[in-house]
């Protein structure tokens, strides 16, 4: 996200310390001045736009970050049990259009799991995410992630991500 957001704005990330921390140090860091920005996302970026005096500088939509969650299981397994992958595929649709037709599911899933009233009322404020198959649109998308990745230095070439990918949706 950092990567993508300095790029947007024509700077040089190479001038700024990034520094990964972990959830659990971020708030704490952020909050009382160790560090003076973040680039992150749904908790963190919620505890951090409740923090006194925060400024929300830009998000994905002004920059196109592709950022996105990926569900995963190995090879060995798909090729063992396609089946049993597809019918995890169109739980995890389930879940994710009883989202957006609820969106409590997920800020009572945040407060479960100890975010504070203020952050799970900003993450309320997000958009609730969607489960979309990799299919020939959703495999694009990963290509140019991982273009970017490579281009940011990240990894050092693109993978072939058509041979690990499976489209579950059919």
């Amino acid at each position: 996200m950092l990567h993508k957001a300095f790029e947007h704005a024509g700077l040089d990330v190479n001038k700024v310390d990034v520094v990964e921390m972990s959830p659990s140090n971020f708030q704490a860091a952020f909050t009382s001045g160790q560090i003076d920005a973040i680039a992150s996302f749904d908790q963190n970026l919620a505890a951090a736009m409740t923090t006194p005096g925060a400024k929300l500088l830009a998000d994905a939509t002004e920059y196109g970050n592709r950022n996105v969650s990926i569900h995963m299981v190995s090879r060995t397994f798909a090729d063992a049990h396609p089946e049993a992958v597809k019918a995890m595929y169109r739980a995890l649709v389930r879940e994710s259009d009883a989202a957006q037709h609820d969106p409590s599911i997920i800020t009572d899933a945040y407060r479960e799991f100890g975010a504070s009233d203020a952050v799970a009322n900003q993450i309320a404020k997000f958009n609730v995410p969607v489960i979309k198959p990799i299919d020939a649109d959703g495999l694009a998308m990963l290509e140019a992630q991982a273009k970017e990745y490579a281009d940011f230095g990240f990894i050092g070439s693109m993978p072939d991500l058509a041979s690990a990918t499976m489209d579950c949706s059919a």
